[in-house]
């Protein structure tokens, strides 16, 4: 892979990691029943167009990249699938398992002496425990890592179908998506953008590579804004309603992914401060943020808004710098263990 497209992978997956954080840094639902429960126009205005519209094209851009980098430049032999799978054993499969432990025993402690929940993780059966760390995390982002990993299980055969149908496996794991029609094992979101990723490595590598032109941001950017106020303006909550809106949300998100990877090259092609921050970060800072960020995020929202009144502007205070907390305790942490543990770093980030 050349310089520049390591470069804007790093760096989209980092802005991708902090869309993440944004998204579930919406505080407008209530908790147990999943609706909004709280309306200011303005604060619903920018929470719906930030993380239930921009930031949505986060998670579909790692499985691009994912699907993309495990099949870059890939021979096709067994040897070559024994090694690929044997790496992201070390890579995917080993950070799901010890954060998906951590987050379990961090909800535990905190239920039993902090929040006295009545959903205390003791009183769970070891089959509840054992679904709770290996199938439905208690940090729930890491679903990803999950259907990544079990993608990854599943890339000889999905390697056999865009070999020999071309672009037809994406075309039809789109139509899943769209339709809402779920596979038995994984999301089919995950499915439809992981095989976009290989796709694109297998039938059209020099793809990424290409710098495209200002007229080409000047029509996706626009577009994907348009899409996105369209679905807000016309429906109120999110898409998950509507089968028109939730058409209209996964549509703006297939615009979206080429708008943002456009948009690096007008943003920072030429910027040198670019490396010098990637480098000073660190190579595994994107992954351990968006491993570490949950449940602390949810921490940080609950002690806020019971400490604060209920309104507007704590509300989006809130918001806006509960994330930015997390991010920087974050850095802090990624920091000092990279620097005093950074065995123990290297493990929890796969070796990034």
């Amino acid at each position: 892979m050349n310089a520049y497209l390591s470069r804007k992978i790093s760096l989209l997956s980092l802005l991708a990691a902090v869309m993440v954080v944004y998204v579930h840094a919406y505080n407008l639902y209530d908790a147990k029943t999943q609706v909004v429960s709280y309306r200011n126009e303005s604060v619903f205005f920018l929470e719906q167009l930030v993380s239930q519209g921009l930031c949505r094209v986060a998670v579909p851009l790692f499985f691009v990249l994912s699907g993309y980098l495990f099949f870059q430049n890939f021979s096709g032999g067994i040897s070559a699938f024994y090694s690929k799978i044997r790496k992201r054993t070390r890579t995917i499969l080993i950070p799901y398992l010890l954060w998906s432990l951590l987050g379990f025993i961090a909800m535990w402690i905190l239920n039993t002496y902090w929040l006295k929940s009545t959903d205390s993780p003791g009183e769970l059966s070891f089959r509840d425990i054992a679904d709770k760390i290996l199938i439905h995390p208690v940090a729930y982002q890491l679903w990803f890592l999950r259907d990544l990993m079990i993608l990854v299980l599943l890339s000889p055969l999905l390697y056999l179908l865009i070999y020999f149908t071309r672009w037809f496996p994406f075309l039809i794991c789109t139509g899943l998506w769209m339709s809402r029609v779920e596979p038995l094992i994984i999301a089919s979101q995950a499915l439809c953008f992981f095989v976009l990723g290989a796709s694109i490595a297998l039938r059209s590598e020099t793809l990424l590579l290409n710098v495209l032109t200002r007229r080409a941001w000047l029509l996706l950017i626009p577009l994907w804004v348009a899409v996105l106020l369209f679905k807000l303006v016309y429906f109120q909550e999110s898409s998950e309603g509507s089968p028109f809106a939730d058409v209209i949300h996964k549509t703006a998100i297939l615009i979206g992914l080429p708008a943002l990877w456009i948009a690096y090259d007008l943003v920072t092609l030429k910027r040198n401060y670019i490396n010098t921050f990637l480098l000073w970060i660190g190579p595994g800072f994107a992954f351990f943020l968006f491993v570490f960020h949950e449940p602390t995020l949810s921490l940080i929202k609950k002690t806020a808004q019971a400490a604060m009144p209920d309104n507007a502007v704590t509300r989006l205070a809130q918001y806006v710098l509960a994330p930015v907390i997390v991010m920087l305790l974050a850095m802090v942490l990624s920091k000092a263990m990279q620097r005093y543990l950074p065995l123990v770093y290297r493990i929890l980030t796969g070796s990034r």
